[in-house]
Parts: C-alpha cells; structure tokens; sequence
C-alpha cells in the first residue's frame, strides 16, 4: 500500500502537522527551506516522507549512508563543494536519518586515506547546500530522530534555520493506534472491540511498527492453525 497523507494514522496533534506538510506540497517552492522533521522511532516519519515524494515531482529521498559517503568525498578533497551540490541538482532532496551524518565526529580509514570526519564541517557543508539548493528553487528535508536539538546546530545551521521550519512528529494517543488496530484486523475479517483493541496496544507498545508486527505475527498464528484444520 502506497503511503500518502490521507492513509497516515493522525489523532488531533498529529492532523495538525500533516496539515502543514499538506499546505507545502501545494506550493513546493524553496522560499521555505529547509525542513526539519524530528521524532521517536516508529511514529511515522518515513510515511510523511513517503507522502512527500508522491506529492512533489523531481523529489528523491537519500539514506543517511549515501549522503555520508558523498560527503566523505568532499571532506577528503576527491570532490569539490560545487560538485556535491550537482549530484543533487534539479530536485528536491530528503534527507534521511541526518543525525547519522550531521552529530558525528569520527576518523573514516580508508587505508590509503584517514578523514577526519568532524560535525562541525558537516554541518557547514549542509548549510551551503541548502542555501545553493534554495538559490535554484528546490527543497531540503532533514529527517531526524529524537537526538535532534536546535543547540546542537553550529552558527551557519543556525543562520539558514529562521527560512525554514522544524516539526516534531508526535507518538500517536492510544484511541488512534486502537483505531489502526481495528481497522488493519477488519481488513482480515477479524472483529475486535473497543475494548479488545485497546487491550492489543497497550500489550505491545506506543508505535504503528511494533503493533504491526504483533498484528502479522497473529494473522501468521491464524492461518497455521486453519491449514492445520484442513
């Protein structure tokens, strides 16, 4: 199933930030850049992202590895900034799972080349990216997990942040993952009652993931046992 706005699970906070992501997509120029998308594990990030991208033409989402591994290419002078920034040029860019790449110092050992990989000129890196995308009317989506913190921003971060914007996903309420739990039950004939739902979630946890997986590992349960009756 294709993930789009109208399929994602809200509850009244939740509606809101989908409303938002909504206004933008009917307007996808860089006048609002860049965007921050932050929240635990499993509340829907990735969906939103998801929805994005079938909203936008020319709208590419990148895993944190390979952004990490086209900024290695700068930071060890195999590539200039100019040529990193083509590598993205002419469409909107999201970025997944920056904490990966934007909060981390480490030494990368290529055996014939150490980079020292520093936070610090990351960050700058990403700064001018998004100033040079915005210069040429594209987007820029930072995806994040709860680490992100506006005081972990160097001053250029900081300088590009004031043009866009920072939304926290928010865990959804308990009536809104016993609702997903009915309705993903219904759709295999199962009947679950108010009651029963709430009872299912409040088992196994606080994300539509984890609740997924209980759900499968029961419809798995399910048709064992009506092939063991046949």
């Amino acid at each position: 199933m294709d993930k789009t706005f109208d399929n994602y699970i809200t509850d009244a906070e939740s509606k809101e930030i989908v409303e938002e992501l909504k206004d933008l997509t009917y307007d996808p120029g860089a006048s609002f850049s860049p965007l921050i998308l932050h929240g635990k594990s499993g509340v829907g990030k990735t969906h939103l992202c998801e929805a994005i991208r079938q909203e936008w033409e020319n709208t590419v989402i990148y895993p944190a590895e390979e952004i990490k591994a086209r900024i290695i290419k700068v930071l060890s002078n195999e590539i200039t900034e100019e040529e990193f920034f083509a590598l993205f040029a002419n469409h909107h860019v999201i970025m997944d799972d920056a904490q990966q790449f934007m909060f981390l110092t480490e030494v990368v050992d290529f055996g014939w080349n150490t980079v020292y990989f520093h936070w610090d000129a990351v960050q700058d890196l990403i700064a001018k990216f998004i100033i040079n995308q915005r210069e040429n009317g594209f987007y820029v989506i930072l995806v994040f997990d709860d680490s992100f913190n506006k005081n972990r921003l160097n001053q250029n971060m900081r300088f590009v942040l004031p043009y866009g914007e920072v939304l926290r996903v928010p865990e959804p309420d308990r009536d809104t993952r016993a609702r997903y739990c009915k309705e993903a039950f219904h759709r295999h004939n199962i009947n679950f009652s108010d009651e029963e739902a709430g009872i299912f979630v409040d088992a196994w946890g606080p994300t539509i993931p984890r609740i997924n997986a209980a759900i499968r590992a029961v419809l798995a349960k399910r048709q064992f046992r009506t092939g063991m009756e046949e």
